[in-house]
């Protein structure tokens, strides 16, 4: 392996693939929500500094935004425009330093507590609040990371 092999798998995140799965798929804000980080290392050893998960919430409202010619016709709609913001975001560590041995499977069990005043999943067709998690390790050079992965968080309360 050449100079500019290990140049690229430090900056494209090459040595593993993570990926991330909620245990359950409907989740209660009362119980811990189960999370399985799951990473497949490539052909050569890695050293992590830790691997972690990523939990948030984000709102989206969908509106329609008028578009007036003029007052003597009705409003025509110019198309939907789409506001989200982000309403809970946290990061958890599953485990700290590691050295993850090449062409192994490894996984990790984690528990994340939310707070009982965060609002669970809805969606509606102007709007809605969805749930995601996502898992990575954090070595040198870019992250390997799974993709988002949608969740449902129930809170009747």
């Amino acid at each position: 392996m050449g100079i500019f092999d290990k140049i690229k798998d430090v900056f494209s995140g090459t040595g593993a693939s993570v990926r991330v799965r909620a245990v359950n798929q409907i989740n209660d804000v009362k119980s811990p929500i189960k999370i399985i980080v799951e990473c497949t290392t490539t052909n050569k050893d890695i050293d992590i500094d830790r691997v972690y998960v990523n939990i948030r919430a984000i709102e989206e409202v969908r509106y329609y935004k008028n578009k007036h010619t003029n007052r003597r016709q009705p409003g025509s709609y110019g198309g939907t425009n789409t506001n989200a913001v982000t309403t809970f975001k946290q990061d958890v560590q599953a485990t700290g330093p590691l050295h993850i041995p090449a062409h192994g499977v490894y996984e990790w069990e984690v528990e994340i507590n939310l707070p009982s005043n965060v609002n669970g999943t809805y969606r509606g067709s102007n709007a809605s609040h969805e749930w995601s998690i996502r898992a990575g390790l954090d070595v040198k050079g870019i992250d390997p990371k799974s993709n988002w992965v949608v969740i449902d968080v129930n809170n009747p309360y």
